[in-house]
Order: C-alpha cells, then sequence, then structure tokens
C-alpha cells in the first residue's frame, strides 16, 4: 500500500493539466520521482506513519486517514530527497545508494538545481490537492516551509570551515559541529513526528514532547554514524564514495581528532586535511587511526545506544516497541540506512 500510493502520485504528476501539451516536461518529471524519490529504506516517511498509528485514536485509524498519513509521508521523502540532490552537487559526489548520482546522468547535469526545485514545489501542489480541507493542512505547509530552511541553512553552515580555498580549523570544534548536526540531521529526525502529532486528531503534549527529544539524540547518533562511514565504510555496503576529507568538511572525526592530536599530527593534518589526491586522504586516515578514533566511535555507539534504551524503558510497555524497533534498525548499522 505505501509503494502503490507512490505510484498513484506520480500518475498524478503524468496527468497535471500543467503537461497535457507538453508530454517531454511530464516525462522530466516523472523520471525525476521515480530515480531519486523510492530510494534506500525509507526511514523518514515509514518513521512518519508508524508514530502516526502508535498516537491515533484506533477509532481514527480508517483506510483514508492511513493512506493520507501516507501521502504525507512520500512528500517528506520528497523533500529529503531535494536536499540530497543539491548535497550531491555541492560534494560533488557520484554514487548515491549504488547508483550515479542524479547530476551525472545524461541530459540532467546543473539542470539538476532546477530539478530540485521543481521537486520541491511539487509537495505544495500534493498537500494542496489532498490535505487542503484536512485541519492539519496549514500546520504541514508551515512545517514544510519550516524544514526546508532549516536543512538550507545547514548546508550554509557546513560549507563554513571551507572559506576562499582555505579551510578554518578552528570552526571544527563540538559546538559547531552539534550546530550542524541539529540543522542536518536531527531535524529530518524531528520532523515526521512533529508532522504525525499535527495529523493525528490525539493531543498528547508530553508524550510529543518526550519524543521529539527521543528523535533529536537518534539524529546526533545517526550523523556522527554517517561522517564515520563515510571515511572508514565499505562503499559496497554505504552505496557512496566518501568525501569528507577531500572536501574539508566539520567531522565528528576531524573534530575530535583535532583534540586529540599532538602538535605533530595537528601539523599533518593541517597539510593534509581539505585536499583531494590520495596520499593527503591516506595521511588524515593514518592520524585517525593512531588516535584511535574507530576505538572511540564504537565506545560512543555503545554509550548512546545504552542511554537510549535506558529512556524508552521509562515508557509503557504498549509504546516501548515502535522506539525499539527503530533504535535497534539504527544501532550498529553499516551502511546508508535512510
Amino acid at each position: 500500500m505505501f509503494l502503490t500510493t507512490f505510484s498513484d502520485l506520480v500518475k498524478e504528476v503524468k496527468n497535471n493539466e500543467r503537461y497535457i501539451n507538453n508530454l517531454e516536461l511530464a516525462e522530466r518529471h516523472v523520471k525525476l520521482l521515480e530515480y531519486n524519490v523510492p530510494r534506500g529504506k525509507l526511514i523518514y516517511p515509514l518513521t512518519m506513519v508508524a508514530f502516526y498509528k502508535l498516537i491515533e485514536d484506533p477509532h481514527k485509524l480508517t483506510q483514508e486517514n492511513v493512506q493520507l498519513s501516507m501521502v504525507l509521508a512520500w512528500c517528506t521523502q520528497m523533500l529529503f530527497t531535494c536536499f540530497i540532490i543539491s548535497d550531491d552537487i555541492i560534494d560533488s559526489s557520484e554514487i548515491r545508494q549504488g547508483l550515479p548520482c542524479w547530476h551525472l546522468l545524461e541530459n540532467v547535469g546543473i539542470q539538476a538545481i532546477n530539478d530540485k526545485i521543481l521537486l520541491e514545489n511539487g509537495i505544495h501542489t500534493i498537500l494542496k490537492r489532498h490535505l487542503e480541507n484536512h485541519h492539519s493542512y496549514v500546520p504541514a505547509i508551515e512545517l514544510f516551509h519550516k524544514l526546508s530552511t532549516v536543512l538550507t541553512l545547514g548546508q550554509t553552515l557546513d560549507a563554513l570551515s571551507y572559506k576562499n580555498g582555505v579551510i578554518d580549523f578552528d570552526t571544527f570544534n563540538i559546538d559547531f559541529y552539534r550546530l550542524i548536526s541539529k540543522y542536518k540531521t536531527c531535524s529530518l529526525f524531528v520532523f515526521p513526528i512533529r508532522l504525525a502529532s499535527h495529523f493525528s486528531s490525539q493531543c498528547d503534549n508530553k508524550f510529543h514532547e518526550w519524543a521529539e527529544r527521543f528523535f533529536q539524540r537518534m539524529g546526533h547518533y545517526f550523523h556522527i554514524q554517517n561522517d564515520f562511514f563515510d571515511c572508514f565504510g565499505d562503499p559496497l555496503i554505504t552505496g557512496k564514495n566518501g568525501t569528507d576529507i577531500q572536501e574539508g568538511r566539520c567531522t565528528w572525526l576531524i573534530t575530535n581528532a583535532m583534540q586529540r592530536a599532538s602538535s605533530k599530527q595537528k601539523i599533518i593534518l593541517r597539510q593534509n586535511y581539505g585536499k583531494s589526491n590520495p596520499q593527503s586522504i591516506a595521511a588524515v586516515r593514518t592520524i585517525y587511526e593512531e588516535l584511535d578514533l574507530p576505538k572511540l566511535y564504537a565506545s560512543t555507539e555503545d554509550d548512546t545506544y545504552n542511554t537510549l534504551q535506558s529512556d524508552i524503558q521509562m515508557l509503557p510497555q504498549t509504546s516501548r516497541g515502535f522506539f525499539d524497533q527503530f533504535l535497534d534498525r539504527i544501532h550498529r548499522r553499516t551502511g546508508q540506512t535512510y
């Protein structure tokens, strides 16, 4: 039913009156959707639907309401996809989840920027068509606008460490890293919870606030994992080639490395971080290994998991399953989950 909902939305796009006299434009939009949106494990949209089912009044869990929640969920995935497309352009990425990035396809190129805008605008067309008379319509519009702004700010923050071709190593600190994590990843984890809360007819503010805090921490955990996989992950498993070192990104690894490195090691990092030649990348990785960052990562994973698991145990038994399942899905993953 979930994938069928996506297929139905694609058909709506194809049959849009704007495209009646321009089938080529319709085909472009359809290809944009089908190639980019239903990729990966769909963690954000599925979380939205699952949380809605958890909190909704059982009498309100009609087929129509569940179907509408899936429409909202796919809109969530579309917005996430918008920023994947722009991220891949900014990072000069070549592979995303085992396939060539959208901007590298024939007849796409820099036009991918316009495609990203087309995809985002299409979200609001879908919301208006399906939810205009629903109580959640206006809150949903506001949430999507806010998330788009926050994700854009996150991408801007991510680029602030690299100015005019020079890396500002002073930005590689925990506070700045947490800010990037909050805007780029935590916001995506919290969004499905807020969206489901507005869509639901129930209102348990205390529980919803607890869930938001839980997913905020999950988002930071996920962000750390992504940083680690970018450097030490297997591209065949992660589905992408790492670019953080050569792009000079502020990551969990470089932030901790600059805190722990000796004066000699810091010189090596400053000389090589942000350079794309294989020797420089290898030199940075060597410092990471000398500082036992893979071991620190494993310890951080375990500590975070134990803390989150303890939080879950404070919930009523009936609510634990959803959070347990989500946490287990993220913990000790070896590649991209979204």
